[in-house]
């Protein structure tokens, strides 16, 4: 096991932990979507099928961020702090169990300081930061400012054979590379590319999903088929509507090269906000349930992983078609005295690194491009140089400079002037 920690660790997700453990293990275990041991499974030793231990385990990061820019920049009156700033990102708690021989759980949740900190902008322009600083009842001379929980997974799941599996709960949608390996110790850039930070799929989902994996020779070609309420203002357990989000996926893995697969995503929903009223009519109670908002989305997903001895790539590419309900189309947050146009809205990346023979070194470049589903905002491109280490199999370094670019911006408060960051991270398992 150690070395298979190293061997998804220390390379810096030459190729992600699912697929690490996949090979170890062999295709009949394997779960393609990077459940099976999620993230940081490496760092567990193989339960037994008669193991009942809860295993508890997780990942954090800690970031120092500045941005490249003159201090008088337009982007620092609306969006960017200008002052150079240490922050912690991630931290991450899973919490993993084998119930039995075919049955397994998985929690995960990451712990965060909001809302305190948060701001919000009133509709007079006025700028206001919560604090959530309170008096600690056990020393009553000391403040402390309460944070959040965000439950990032949570599901039960029943594998009946290679060919298929049963999952139950919320979990990561399975499409791309991005969503579901999103431990920052195995990711080899810093920060996300902008195209799956939109969300153009959705991240999550609540309900079920089956999926399986099929060996042909020296390839293997996997399923997943999704069914869940989708989108939606309390999706997570509540849907407001009768339709579901329906979803799938496929994967083909083979040996043309040391590493190669290529995945097709695909996901349909309603999404549906409403608002609830209620009066006296005539001495009796009168409710209201109206739409305030609904859309049909279809979102389509590629995706592409290949590696060569040192050599790394990564691609995905994503759309989202988005189609208003008359009578439930929101106005639109910029245009005044508009609504909320159908749309169309699409973007990609591609990463390609490449693994030195000296200090676990990997030298890495990305290219973005989108055309988000803002009208002021027609396309975003997106460069990033870095490189990352990983100094022990535990413990990564990453630095990395981006540049951001926001050509024919028809938004008053969207600058010009490009983005420029630069970052330095350290991420650790424990």
């Amino acid at each position: 096991m150690p070395d298979l920690i190293r061997l998804a660790l220390v390379a810096g997700a030459i190729g992600s932990l699912d697929v690490a453990v996949a090979r170890a293990q062999g295709p009949a275990s394997a779960d393609p979507y990077g459940d099976e041991d999620p993230d940081l499974a490496g760092e567990l030793q193989k339960l037994e099928e008669d193991d009942s231990r809860l295993q508890i385990y997780g990942f954090a990061d800690f970031t120092y961020t500045q941005f490249l820019m003159d201090q008088s920049s337009p982007w620092f009156d609306f969006y960017f702090s200008p002052y150079p700033t240490f922050g912690i990102g991630n931290l991450n708690i899973y919490l993993a169990k084998q119930l039995s021989p075919r049955w397994k759980s998985l929690i995960e949740f990451r712990l965060l300081y909001l809302p305190n900190g948060a701001e919000a902008v009133s509709s007079t322009g006025e700028s206001e930061r919560t604090d959530t600083s309170v008096l600690d009842y056990q020393d009553k001379t000391e403040y402390l400012r309460w944070g959040g929980i965000s439950i990032e997974r949570a599901w039960i799941e029943y594998q009946a054979h290679s060919l298929l599996a049963i999952r139950a709960g919320h979990w990561l949608t399975p499409y791309g590379i991005w969503n579901v390996d999103h431990g920052s110790p195995v990711l080899i850039s810093i920060r996300r590319p902008f195209v799956i930070g939109l969300s153009l799929l959705p991240e999550s989902q609540t309900g079920i999903m089956v999926y399986g994996i099929r060996a042909i020779g020296d390839s293997s070609l996997t399923y997943a088929l999704t069914l869940s309420n989708g989108r939606g203002p309390v999706d997570t357990y509540l849907d407001l509507d009768n339709n579901k989000g329906i979803g799938g996926r496929l994967v083909l893995e083979t040996r043309w090269l040391d590493e190669f697969r290529l995945g097709a995503s695909a996901y349909t929903g309603t999404y549906s906000a409403r608002s609830h009223s209620y009066g006296l009519r005539e001495g009796e109670v009168e409710a209201d349930h109206a739409l305030t908002e609904r859309y049909r989305e279809l979102g389509m997903a590629a995706d592409l992983r290949a590696r060569s001895g040192p050599l790394l790539i990564h691609a995905e590419l994503i759309s989202r078609q988005a189609v208003f309900s008359d009578g439930a189309r929101p106005t639109d947050e910029v245009v005044p005295d508009a609504q909320q146009p159908d749309y169309f809205a699409y973007g990609g990346y591609v990463l390609a690194g490449y693994r030195l023979p000296w200090f676990h070194l990997m030298p890495y470049v990305t290219a973005e491009y989108l055309r988000p589903q803002w009208r002021t905002v027609p396309k975003i491109y997106v460069g990033a140089l870095g490189v990352n280490v990983a100094v022990t199999p535990t413990v990564t370094l990453k630095t990395q400079v981006q540049r951001a670019s926001i050509p024919e911006a028809r938004n008053i408060v969207i600058p010009e002037e490009p983005v420029t960051i630069w970052d330095a991270q350290v991420a650790w398992v424990f």
